[in-house]
Formats: C-alpha cells, sequence, structure tokens
C-alpha cells in the first residue's frame, strides 16, 4: 500500500506542521479544519513555514512553490477525505469531541482509509470505540521540538503491509 493522499484533520499548531511537513515531502495534502478560522490559522502557519524552510533548511524557491501546490484546504470532512489513504488526526483532546470527529469520519472515508491520532492525553483505547475501523487504526504521536522532530509509533494495524506504509509515511515527520 502506497500512500499519496493524506487528510490532517485539524489545522492548529501541530496539525499545521504535520500537513506542511507531509506536503513537503510530496505527498497530496487536505487540510480539514471544522472552522474557516482554524484553516485560516493553518495558512498563516503555512506561511511561516515557507519562510522558515528557507532559511533555516535550505529549501528553494521551487520547493516551497511545490510544496504549497499540494495543498488544499476544506471545512467539509466528506470532501478533505474522499481521496485520503490516510487521515491523521489532530483535533482538540477532548474524548467527547475525538470520538464525534470518528464516528462522522468512519461515516465518508472510504474503505481503504487508515486512521491516526496524534492524541497525547487520551488513550487510543477511549478513541478506538468510537471507530468502525480498528483494525485500520493507529496512534501516531507526532510531535514539535523546533519543527517535527520526532515520532513516537504505537499501533494497532493488523495488516503488516499497512504497517510498513504508515512507518514509510511516519519517517517523513522526521
Amino acid at each position: 500500500m502506497k500512500f499519496s493522499n493524506v487528510t490532517i484533520a485539524g489545522a492548529g499548531t501541530l496539525g499545521s506542521q504535520i500537513a506542511w511537513q507531509t506536503a513537503f515531502y510530496g505527498f497530496n495534502v487536505t487540510v480539514f479544519d471544522a472552522f474557516e478560522k482554524g484553516l485560516e490559522v493553518g495558512k498563516a502557519y503555512h506561511q511561516k513555514y515557507a519562510e522558515l524552510f528557507l532559511k533555516t533548511r535550505g529549501a528553494s524557491h521551487d520547493e516551497i512553490d511545490q510544496t504549497i501546490s499540494r495543498l488544499s484546504y476544506t471545512t467539509d470532512l466528506a470532501e478533505a477525505v474522499k481521496d485520503a489513504d490516510i487521515v491523521s488526526e489532530s483535533i482538540p483532546e477532548n474524548l467527547e469531541i475525538k470520538q464525534s470527529f470518528y464516528q462522522e469520519l468512519g461515516k465518508v472515508a472510504p474503505e481503504k482509509t487508515i486512521f491516526t491520532t496524534n492524541s497525547s492525553t487520551i488513550t487510543p483505547s477511549e478513541i478506538v470505540i468510537a471507530v468502525d475501523r480498528p483494525d485500520k487504526t493507529s496512534n501516531i504521536r507526532v510531535g514539535p521540538t523546533q519543527l517535527i522532530e520526532y515520532s513516537k509509533q504505537s499501533f494497532n494495524i493488523t495488516s503488516l503491509k499497512r504497517l510498513k506504509s504508515l512507518i514509510l509515511w511516519t519517517k517523513t515527520q522526521l
């Protein structure tokens, strides 16, 4: 299984970083946020990351333009996930919000789509009860120390092929 299309749910500090890094490494990224204001915040972060990558990471203007071209934004969850191979969730750390999100996500995401949460305070077992495909759900904790310097993984994935694909994707977050 090869990932091409990634949806990042949550355009705040962490979600915007994961979206930028994922797009920089060549994936098509749809950024979903429940609120237009959230998307505007995410876009502003992306402009800052473009400047940061030019100044400190040695990225070329062409690489930045390509990264920006791979990013799209929407407040429509069904639109956000219609082609998603993976959804990386970084929405607020609130169990009710997360469970509600995953229940809705299960209704609109294609069957092929793997779900990941970036939760650091809610256990995967509390989230997975709201998921319609627990065998395609994982907790992948990606955290910023500057701009995504490490990743910790815990998997609930039952397919070795899906697991290998997830590991390859997480390497783009280092």
